[in-house]
């Protein structure tokens, strides 16, 4: 009887054992893509906003912008000409893209850091600036 019972309950120690150390890398690794899933979310609400400010300039809706947004982590921003280009690379690889061409030239000052900017965009001579300002 004592044997059976000290059996039944090694088999639910190893049972128990076997799901934690196979639970624990599979749930560490879930909650890193879903992190992965929200930076990339975060990232790209970002360009939506810059995108949608800069044509709002742009398409004369608006003489000139200027706003607070937090610039996220792994994103930065250039512009060739009339072609405006968020990028995100995380350091676990890969890039996404995010371009607009617009009507005007593109000037860009860009965030050196991540965190919250003002924003400011101007058309001014046929060119279009867009300024980030870190605050502090």
């Amino acid at each position: 009887m004592v044997s059976r019972s000290l059996e039944k309950m090694m088999m639910v120690a190893i049972g128990l054992t076997t799901v934690v150390m196979v639970g624990a890398p599979v749930l560490m690794y879930s909650v890193e893509i879903l992190t992965a899933a929200s930076e990339l979310e975060v990232a790209h609400a970002f360009s939506s906003r810059l995108h949608n400010v800069t044509s709002q300039v742009d398409t004369g809706l608006v003489n000139e912008v200027d706003i607070q947004l937090v610039v996220p982590p792994h994103v930065t921003i250039t512009a060739s000409g009339t072609i405006l280009t968020v990028t995100y690379q995380p350091n676990s690889g890969g890039l996404v893209e995010w371009t607009s061409s617009y009507n005007h030239t593109l000037h860009v000052d860009s965030p050196t850091t991540k965190g919250t900017h003002s924003l400011r965009v101007r058309l001014q001579d046929n060119v279009l600036y867009i300024t980030f300002t870190a605050i502090s």
